[in-house]
């Protein structure tokens, strides 16, 4: 408290000493006045006696109790003023006017002088003041330093007896952090194994990777670590360590005389001291070197069933102390869990490979589409099926929709296919789609779909196969065309049957007859001249009736498959030469132009002569039977197509021969009718051909190799099925009224020599 009072007088004095007071100031200007009216009075009356200007520089002085410079300004212009005035009253000489140059001179000089005093005199107390100031905080300081030495010394002798409890707790720390330097080379051993311990690992890396970190954990002389899983009535030491370089002797123990057993057994961590003690049970040990005396073993769980054991061994004898129990009771815990997940993961993984396996294989389309509706995994034989790359098992769904996609003949859009109907929770099946691709290919997919869900019932995905029953569908429709193909043909074949039987009733009632009139004639002599003509009668119903039977016989041989060619080499010209002439005479009966018009050089050709003989006479029969009026023409020749006299000179070595007609033709939609079985033109033409008016042209199928006027509708599908075994083709060009050409191309191996 006396500082602080001393701190405010010193304050108080500076602050005097820089501002004056306000009474001080005013007597300090009243003197400065007052001296300075006696000394003008004095002046003025004295006038020359008396010049007081060098006095007035003095006055100035008063002004120094004031300390302003204002006042002091003021004054001295004052002071000025009235020297130069007295000066103006007197008009003295010129000692007078440089006297009172000399006293202005003074007054200003004297008022510069002060005014610099003023100044100095103001930083000096003011640096006065800051010394001040500052000798009062060091006075405090050194006050504040005196309460602290005072505090710090009964801090030390509180610091005295810290220090001895300090040195006492610091032995017995230097004890704990060794046994922490241990604990933490264990723990970090353990933390190391559990970040290498991963499910992708297998058992055996496993069950490795724990021996090593046992091995490190454990590892002092003497000691060694082992692992053994039970196989059967065996426990088999899969990994090992500290056993020497040689090994252990075995790596399979009997599983009743191991310490093992008493472990899984009891399912609780067992430990011998000695096992010498127990000679009925049997312990892993190295080949070479020390044998161990003393186990420590903890059981391994795999989904709560023990299933072997983790040991370390020692070759002294150990007394296990509670660490070391709770470190393999910690490691085998660790294993456990280690080996359930690589169990789990090998049986995932198996799982996977199995549904890869499987996905990969299946016949049928199979793809999977992720919850976003974006990637949609297809199998090999969906990619097949969908025509994507081959390579493209993964795709996007934009990557996917190159094709056209109909349902009951309605184009759909891809969010409306059954994988995404599936995703967004709806079940299909037996969906038929047909899925059109940029080429115009169409293929036709059953399909099913359902969504995949997650064990709270959301969906992840969606799955869908497909398997292409185009075929299926192509051959239904064949089977259905086939049906009502078969239908017609048991239509055809009624007709045919009651045509048949009308067609042989007719020739076999006319040989009865006839035979009954040969046998009248035998026994008439008057009738003998008619023996001739009946019997020419009698030989043409019995050819026409034995051709109609050789009809049904070979087409019934023909739809049994037994077809036997029996191929020879032989010259085409002569062979067209002698059919030609068989029908030159029926033909100028019938008032034709019948000829053959064949190449300039020999035609040889290999291939069964007898049915190509037939096929010849079945189209030229029917040429001659069906034409009224014109010609009927033979001719062949080589190369890519025939016409009538052409012949390319063997630029193609292909072998045609063709019959034309100028008869009334076919109308273009029999064109493919005429070579059914069973078919004939006049059931859907005029009846005017029976009564020998203009027939079909070569168009109805009539042909019987010259027989009566009427076919059973065999002849051209007979020259067909023969053309086919031959390996060459037949077709028919006419149109009606123009006549009709039948062309047989025969296969190129045909050719020999041209």
């Amino acid at each position: 408290m006396e500082r602080s009072s001393d701190t405010m007088s010193t304050e108080e004095r500076n602050t005097s000493l820089e501002r004056p007071s306000p009474a001080v100031s005013t007597a300090a200007v009243l003197v400065a006045l007052a001296l300075t009216a006696a000394l003008v009075t004095a002046d003025l009356y004295w006038g020359e006696k008396f010049n007081g200007s060098p006095a007035y520089p003095s006055i100035l002085l008063a002004c120094w109790w004031a300390r302003s410079r204002k006042i002091l300004w003021s004054l001295a212009a004052l002071l000025i003023c009235v020297t130069v005035g007295c000066g103006i009253i007197e008009s003295g000489d010129m000692r007078s006017i440089v006297h009172r140059a000399l006293a202005i001179t003074a007054i200003i000089g004297t008022a510069i002088v002060c005014h610099f005093l003023l100044g100095t005199s103001d930083e000096l107390l003011r640096s006065a003041s800051v010394l001040a100031q500052r000798s009062d905080a060091l006075n405090q300081a050194n006050a504040d330093l005196a309460a602290r030495e005072r505090e710090i010394a009964s801090q030390n002798e509180e610091l005295r007896s810290q220090t001895e409890e300090l040195e006492r707790q610091s032995e017995e720390l230097r004890v704990a952090n060794d046994e922490l330097a241990r604990r933490e080379r264990t723990l970090e051993a353990l933390l190391r194994l559990s970040r290498t311990l991963t499910a992708e690992m297998t058992r055996s890396d496993t069950l490795d990777r724990i021996c090593q970190a046992l091995s490190e954990m454990v590892n002092g002389p003497g000691l060694g670590v082992g692992v053994k899983i039970k196989e059967g009535d065996n426990l088999r030491l899969i990994c090992h360590y500290g056993f020497g370089a040689a090994g252990p002797e075995s790596l399979l123990l009997p599983f009743d005389r191991s310490f093992g057993r008493l472990v899984l057994e009891r399912n609780h961590t067992g430990y011998l001291e000695e096992i010498d003690l127990r000679p009925d049970l049997v312990f892993p040990q190295p080949k070479e070197g020390d044998r161990f005396h003393a186990i420590l073993a903890a059981p391994l769980r795999v989904n709560g069933h023990a299933v072997g054991t983790l040991e370390i061994y020692s070759r002294h004898r150990q007394t296990w102390s509670d660490e070391q129990i709770n470190m393999v009771e910690s490691l085998a815990a660790q294993t456990s869990i280690s080996l359930q997940a690589a169990e789990l993961f090998e049986r995932i993984e198996r799982e996977r490979r199995r549904f890869q396996t499987i996905f990969r294989t299946l016949p049928i389309g199979v793809s999977v589409i992720d919850k976003d509706g974006t990637t949609i995994q297809t199998n090999p034989s969906g990619v097949t099926m969908l025509a994507l790359p081959p390579e493209l098992s993964l795709a996007r769904r934009d990557e996917l929709v190159k094709y056209c996609v109909y349902r009951r003949g309605q184009e759909i859009t891809i969010s409306e296919s059954p994988l995404f109907r599936a995703l967004r929770g709806e079940d299909i099946h037996g969906e038929e789609l047909d899925i059109v691709f940029p080429g115009g290919k169409r293929v036709t997919l059953l399909n099913a779909a359902a969504p995949i869900r997650n064990p709270a019932g959301g969906i992840e995905g969606a799955v869908t196969a497909y398997a292409d029953i185009t075929g299926f569908k192509q051959l239904q429709q064949e089977l259905d065309a086939r049906r009502r193909a078969a239908e017609e043909a048991s239509v055809r074949k009624s007709r045919f049957l009651a045509q048949v039987s009308h067609d042989i009733r007719n020739p076999a009632n006319a040989i009865g007859m006839l035979a009954e009139l040969l046998f009248r004639t035998a026994s008439e002599p008057a009738m003998a001249g008619e023996i001739p003509e009946i019997a020419q009668d009698l030989r043409r119903n019995a050819l026409s009736l034995v051709d109609l039977v050789t009809d049904v016989l070979d087409l019934t041989r023909f739809d049994s498959g037994r077809i036997e060619l029996e191929e020879s080499e032989f010259s085409l010209n002569e062979l067209l030469h002698d059919e030609c002439r068989s029908y030159q005479k029926l033909a100028a009966d019938k008032g034709l132009d019948c000829r053959v018009i064949l190449p300039p050089r020999p035609i040889v050709v290999r291939t069964d002569r007898v049915k190509l003989s037939r096929v010849i006479s079945n189209l030229m029969g029917n040429a001659v039977k069906f034409t009224q009026q014109g010609s009927v023409t033979l001719e062949a020749g080589t190369g890519g197509s025939s016409g009538s006299g052409s012949d390319n000179g063997g630029a193609d070595s292909s072998v045609w021969l063709c019959v034309c007609d100028t008869g009334a033709g076919i109308p273009p939609e029999f064109h493919e009718k005429i070579f059914d079985e069973f078919f004939q033109l006049r059931q859907h033409t005029a009846r005017s051909e029976s009564n020998g008016g203009n027939g079909a042209g070569n168009g109805g199928a009539q042909a019987n190799n010259g027989g009566s006027s009427h076919g059973a509708g065999l002849g051209l599908a007979i020259c067909k099925r023969l053309v086919e075994a031959m390996g060459g083709t037949i077709r028919v060009e006419s149109e009606p009224g123009k006549g009709s050409r039948f062309t047989v191309m025969l296969p190129t191996s045909a050719l020999v020599q041209h």
